[in-house]
């Protein structure tokens, strides 16, 4: 018994060895990867009588809930992308756990910029149970996304433009 013990433990050891795999061992693509280029900081729901922003390497954005949702978000990121309808990971994005949101609330999210240069659209995505955590499920998540793209050059930036969360993706 004891050596059939150890002969199983001798299998699995070596098993185990060889299933770890070495540095110059091949990836195997599992798709595409929706997460980001760069990570960011969480976004900061401000006050609603919270100043513009001011700090360099920041945005101010002011996003709207839609009337109904049917329970508390899980999550909302925001993300900075190339192109919208989103396709591909953004190149910047930021996670809120549960962020204390509610049906047609209005609120401002203070964000950094990812020290990104060039064009970019902001996206607001709100995550709800059961959705998605790095893409967006359709028809159960929302999306909110900039009408036009904002240059982003490390200067404050304090997006004019509503972004209304839709149902859907």
């Amino acid at each position: 018994m004891t050596s059939k013990l150890s002969g199983l433990l001798v299998v699995l050891s070596g098993l185990l060895v060889a299933g770890c795999g070495t540095p110059d061992a091949t990836v195997v693509d599992s798709g595409p990867n929706f997460g980001s280029t760069i990570p960011m900081a969480a976004p900061i729901l401000l006050d609603a009588n919270a100043p513009a922003c001011s700090e360099p390497h920041t945005v101010c954005l002011t996003v709207k809930m839609p009337d109904t949702i049917p329970g508390p978000p899980t999550h909302l990121a925001v993300g900075y992308y190339k192109a919208v309808p989103v396709m591909t990971p953004a190149e910047a994005r930021g996670v809120l756990q549960s962020p204390p949101l509610v049906a047609g609330q209005q609120f401002r999210l203070k964000v950094q910029d990812g020290t990104l240069t060039g064009n970019f659209y902001p996206v607001v995505l709100v995550y709800m149970p059961g959705g998605g955590d790095i893409i967006a499920v359709d028809n159960l998540d929302y999306t909110a996304e900039a009408s036009q793209t904002y240059h982003f050059n490390g200067d404050t930036m304090n997006v004019a433009e509503v972004l209304h969360l839709v149902y859907g993706i």
